[in-house]
């Protein structure tokens, strides 16, 4: 069976393997810090405690679709990120 790797120095290949995974975690560690916020899933019940807004409010901006949802059943639903855009644009 023949080498595919020749290996001279077996302490550069391994600071050059260490340096290499390093990166590749560290790229892997920032994609997961920025997903999760974009991601999140929250109900009415989330919106109205962190906004501090009652449920006519939160009604009447669904209506006006100046908040985003979607629903899964009857149930509604809002994506954080979105939130947070629309109620920076609307000042509510």
């Amino acid at each position: 069976m023949n080498k595919l790797i020749q290996i001279e120095d077996q302490e550069v290949f391994t600071q050059q393997l260490r340096l290499v995974i390093r990166e590749e975690l560290a790229e892997l560690l920032f994609k997961i810090n920025q997903k999760p916020e974009e991601n999140k899933i929250l109900t009415r019940d989330d919106i109205m405690k962190s906004y501090n807004i009652s449920v006519a409010t939160l009604w009447h901006r669904m209506q006006d679709k100046s908040i985003p949802y979607f629903k899964i059943g009857r149930r509604v639903y809002f994506y954080a990120n979105e939130v947070k855009e629309a109620i920076k644009r609307n000042q509510i």
